[in-house]
């Protein structure tokens, strides 16, 4: 009877392993050097950062240097993560700090463009031979310009990127009742604006 080999496959063996799927898994791995694992994180949410950080600054390019910032911090940043909120929040945190350096670093004024917004008007006053897209962006671009920038915040994180009032409370380190009165605050103050000079559009700010 010939001997049997008592040397694993390794090829077996490695197979057997379950690769780590979930954000505390990866997480965990990532802490411990795993680049592998932290790539993993990044392209799940690379690009919903990017669509925050595009509202946030309303140009492509910015929004695209940021998220390669935002990226390395959290990569030098991840072994310092405790864990007590979701990987997500936590990454779209570091994002709007560096967002907030970076306002800070040019002094600007940001141009926003609510697409998404738009995209989910379902108004029957809403045609398409009455509002044409880009001139609906650019007066929501000049009304969010003068909003302040911790209402703009809100109005980007709930109303573009879809983070509940709890996420957002999450992200900007602050309450819920905060969260919502300054959304609340955000949104009346937008359809003020419109009411001035375009009362046709006010409908596409939700109530």
């Amino acid at each position: 009877m010939p001997a049997s080999n008592s040397q694993p496959d390794p090829l077996m063996g490695s197979a057997a392993l379950p690769v780590p799927t979930t954000d505390p898994e990866l997480v965990r791995l990532a802490r411990l050097g795993d680049q592998a694992a932290f790539n993993r994180l990044l392209i799940r949410y690379r690009d919903r950062i990017y669509a925050t950080l595009y509202g946030l600054t309303g140009d492509r390019d910015t929004a695209e240097d940021l998220l390669q910032d935002v990226s390395l911090k959290a990569h030098q940043s991840i072994q310092r993560f405790r864990g007590d909120s979701q990987f997500y929040t936590w990454l779209y945190r570091v994002a709007v700090n560096r967002w907030k350096d970076w306002r800070i670093s040019v002094s600007r004024r940001r141009e926003d463009v609510l697409e998404d917004v738009i995209e989910r008007t379902t108004s029957p006053h809403r045609t398409d031979a009455a509002v044409e897209r880009a001139e609906v962006r650019e007066i929501l671009t000049q009304a969010l310009a003068e909003l302040p920038d911790l209402w703009r915040q809100v109005i980007v994180l709930r109303e573009i990127d879809d983070l509940t009032y709890e996420e957002i409370a999450d992200v900007l380190s602050c309450s819920v009742g905060t969260v919502k009165s300054r959304l609340f605050r955000a949104r009346g103050r937008l359809r003020d604006l419109l009411a001035q000079d375009h009362s046709e559009f006010e409908h596409i700010i939700p109530t």
